[in-house]
């Protein structure tokens, strides 16, 4: 069946996805207007360099020119910089910098393993212009852009897409929907964790009223440390919250498998998973950022969002399976026990991983 192939799909990528190298990542923006305008930009100076077109994947030895990227790679730190510097001002109207640049600082993680990242730190004293409009060269992909200050505007910028002003108030309504936004992305297409947990519990029972009661507990659960970790309250490394993420996937597989278990008793387990997996989204927000005086919208927003990719997940799932095929005879043991084993492999192979770091 079509829903049996795409789950096969899903491990394979699942599989070989963490010994692919030089993952592709957004370039980071922190802007901090109430110091001389400085600028931090986290990114890999490599893709800068190179000029691989970061739009056509996610890793960047599928793309073209990816022998350039691997050559910069290859580069000593020292080397990198001077090579970075040689390409100013070119360097500058990739990126996006705009106005006068009074001084910059780079910092490089040093990084033996070429199969590892090296991240670059580029500190900015800048002069922006009027408006101040972020707009970076659409082949270097995603941009974060973070406000430190109190309004804390944040967005999630497309390739080549242009930002709000950064030098005006942001409304409540660009926040909040900027928030909803990032949500719904970091479950459909970045969530495949969640994905995988959402479609778990579907397969648990293709009847509605188990698969509400199931998703209600979830996303309560979630919300509730979303919630307390993005306040401070609850903090916890995500290496310990990632590999459990991981063994909840693992562990609703296997209930699949299992005779039928009382709903109540899942629905305890679904109450300790959500709460683990709104640790995962927290860990996400920490970087997309997160505060000011829009810090209850954004956090609403950001929510709202997961619950609608949630539902994107859901409800094909309900059109194609669970309106006839459940009633089948043949539903269990050509959908739900294969469809489980899928799962539960990449979940244990992910918790594998995550776990020996």
């Amino acid at each position: 069946m079509r829903f049996l192939r795409s789950l096969c799909k899903v491990f394979t990528l699942a599989w070989i996805a963490p010994v692919l190298a030089h993952e592709i990542n957004p370039i980071v923006v922190d802007v901090n207007r109430d110091d001389r305008h400085n600028v931090t930009l986290r990114l890999n100076l490599e893709s800068v360099l190179s000029g691989v077109d970061l739009r056509l994947g996610g890793n960047t030895d599928d793309l073209p020119g990816a022998q350039r990227y691997d050559q910069a790679r290859a580069l000593s730190d020292e080397q990198l910089v001077q090579a970075f510097e040689g390409q100013l001002p070119n360097a500058w109207a990739l990126l996006g910098v705009q106005g006068q640049v009074l001084d910059y600082q780079i910092q490089i993680e040093s990084q033996s393993d070429l199969e590892l990242p090296r991240p670059a730190t580029l500190a900015i004293e800048l002069e922006p212009p009027r408006p101040w409009i972020w707009q970076a060269d659409p082949r270097l992909g995603e941009f974060v852009i973070r406000d430190q200050s109190e309004r804390a505007y944040t967005a999630l910028l497309a390739p080549g897409q242009a930002s709000n002003p950064l030098d005006q108030q942001v409304s409540a309504r660009d926040q909040f929907v900027t928030y909803v936004l990032s949500g719904i992305d970091h479950i459909v297409p970045k969530g495949l964790d969640h994905i995988l947990f959402v479609i778990g519990l579907f397969l648990f029972s293709a009847h509605w009223k188990p698969l509400l009661a199931q998703v209600s507990v979830f996303t309560l659960a979630h919300t509730v440390t979303l919630a307390l970790a993005s306040l401070g309250i609850v903090v916890i490394a995500p290496a310990i919250v990632e590999p459990l993420i991981a063994l909840s996937i693992l562990y609703i597989a296997v209930e699949n498998l299992l005779p039928k278990r009382p709903l109540s008793r899942r629905l305890w387990l679904v109450l300790v998973f959500g709460l683990l997996h709104g640790l995962g989204f927290a860990s996400v927000l920490q970087e997309f950022g997160l505060g000011g005086e829009y810090f209850v919208l954004s956090l609403v927003g950001f929510n709202l969002g997961v619950e609608l990719g949630q539902l994107l997940v859901l409800a094909p799932l309900m059109l194609v399976l669970g309106t006839w095929a459940h009633r089948q005879p043949w539903y269990r043991g050509l959908v739900q026990i294969p469809a489980s084993l899928v799962i539960g492999s990449i979940g244990a192979l992910w918790t594998f991983e995550r776990v020996m770091g």
